[in-house]
């Protein structure tokens, strides 16, 4: 198996480790030798670089920040967008499929609303499982379905920006992502909610955006699990309004 260094998406310069992963089966592999060389045999020819969609992290527009905000407690949505409202701002919100088809929860009139007062909607997949561990068909299924449920909740609208669970990505996935013409949302803003959310400690999800804006993050990782996460919500977004920056869709972040 020859892999050329040239179809990794990294600076040669900072390679300190290299990790063969992503097996999409269960039977066991046996690597015998692993090592760099500078030609391969004669014969042999290596594929061309299959496409894959990019790993977003940081807004391209200067002094903006996008709030990504995955799934949460349906209960608490209308406090999410009451807030967003209040601070006059506008986010992207990553939904997963299968919630919107539960009629009960009112997501979908909830995230019309925002909709309708310009905010931006893009997707979670389906059922929220990690994609590096399911098969391609599943990969599929997940994606489609997550897509359709915002089509026909949203009057058609083909979302462009995907956020993958828990942040797992593979090179499959990235190709599906890149036939699709969907960008993938990664994060550089992490106030860890899920963790410190229902802690004893929750100031820390404020403590921790502040650390990721000072550092130059820009992108940011939310959700609304957790009551605490909503009330320092509101606090993220004074704090970079305060340093500056404004807060925009990733469309507009991104100069789309």
């Amino acid at each position: 198996m020859y892999i050329p260094i040239s179809h990794l998406p990294t600076t040669l310069t900072r390679i300190s480790s290299l990790m063969i992963g992503s097996f999409t089966n269960l039977s066991p592999v046996q690597i015998s030798k692993i090592e760099i060389v500078t030609t391969v045999p004669t014969g042999y020819v290596i594929p061309g670089k299959a496409p894959q969609a990019p790993l977003v992290f940081k807004c391209t527009v200067p002094n903006t920040v996008a709030f990504g905000i995955d799934d949460g407690d349906p209960a608490l949505t209308q406090q999410v967008l009451q807030i967003v409202k209040d601070e006059n701002v506008k986010v992207s919100f990553f939904s997963l499929g299968l919630p919107l088809r539960d009629p009960g929860n009112n997501l979908v009139t909830n995230y019309r609303t925002a909709i309708a007062d310009g905010n931006q909607m893009a997707f979670h997949s389906n059922t929220h499982p990690p994609f590096s561990e399911i098969p391609g068909w599943m990969m599929d299924y997940q994606i489609d379905q997550s897509m359709k449920s915002i089509s026909d909740n949203f009057n058609g609208l083909v979302p462009k920006y995907f956020r993958p669970p828990f942040g797992n990505v593979d090179a499959r996935m990235r190709r599906k992502f890149a036939e699709r013409g969907i960008k993938i949302i990664m994060w550089s803003i992490n106030p860890e909610d899920t963790v410190w959310g229902p802690s004893s400690t929750p100031q820390k999800q404020l403590e921790l955006f502040n650390k990721d804006l000072s550092e130059g993050g820009s992108i940011v990782v939310l959700h609304y699990l957790f009551p605490s996460t909503v009330t320092y919500f509101k606090q993220m977004i004074q704090s970079a309004k305060a340093a500056g920056k404004s807060i925009v869709t990733l469309d507009q972040c991104l100069g789309g």
